[in-house]
């Protein structure tokens, strides 16, 4: 299961409640283009699109949110995969098949940014933070090396950005 129907319709509020809810920065769209300049990407999936930006910015993008109606389709490989402050709001029983299920989707790369130990400022319906997952960034790397050799590694106070190739 990648995510329950009870902690889908709490997103889909929160998305509805929040209009900067779920927006990449432009620092981010930036950092894509050049990588997918550099080497050659001709496909992008947004995993975790939330209001679609990657997706408004960039012609070759296929945007994916299951917790957004109009993005809701399931996703096609692609590739580069961008998977960009998605990982901590994953219920942690999920979080295996979710990175599984980015591996099959991913055909040359993939772009991680998570947050690590901060809680987000945000709160679900339910009272739980948003930030379902507060782990620092060495509980992360076995479970993404694992599934792709590192090809950039970036650890910032209270976050990571992984790249990673198949």
């Amino acid at each position: 299961m990648l995510i329950s129907d009870g902690y889908r319709q709490l997103n889909a509020e929160i998305h509805g409640e929040k209009p900067t809810w779920g927006v990449l920065p432009m620092e981010s769209i930036k950092l894509i283009k050049h990588l997918c300049e550099k080497t050659k990407i001709e496909s992008i999936l947004d995993y975790g699109c939330g209001k679609g930006r990657l997706g408004k910015v960039l012609s070759c993008v296929q945007s994916y949110d299951p917790a957004v109606p109009e993005f809701s389709l399931p996703p096609k490989p692609a590739d580069l995969v961008v998977c960009t402050s998605v990982l901590e709001h994953i219920e942690p029983e999920c979080l295996d098949e979710v990175l599984d299920d980015l591996k099959f989707l991913t055909w040359k790369m993939i772009f991680f940014v998570v947050a690590t130990e901060v809680d987000s400022k945000n709160f679900l319906s339910d009272g739980r933070n948003a930030h379902l997952i507060q782990e620092p960034f060495e509980w992360w790397y076995p479970k993404l090396t694992s599934r792709w050799k590192v090809q950039l590694i970036e650890v910032v106070d209270g976050a990571f950005t992984f790249v990673g190739k198949t």
